[in-house]
């Protein structure tokens, strides 16, 4: 198994940082505009920052796909 060790302040290390902050600021998914551009342009900033490589990419992909079922659940338990 090839393991990676992530040290402290590795770009590696930084981007999962970013990303953590990321999911924290955006977990719980709000009904208006300005949260889902602010959530947009912040996950667009993260993938130019890291490069525009292709993890970066999927994860934020993940994320907001989440945060759109969990809403879509929010507005059918009202």
């Amino acid at each position: 198994m090839a393991e990676q060790k992530f040290v402290k302040g590795s770009e590696e290390w930084q981007m999962f940082n970013d990303y953590w902050k990321l999911c924290q600021h955006y977990w719980k998914p709000e009904e208006k505009d300005e949260y889902w551009e602010s959530l947009i342009a912040d996950i667009d900033n993260f993938c130019r920052k890291y490069g525009n490589e292709v993890f970066p990419k999927k994860i934020s992909l993940a994320f907001v796909e989440t945060l759109e079922a969990r809403s879509k659940e929010m507005r059918k338990g009202q």
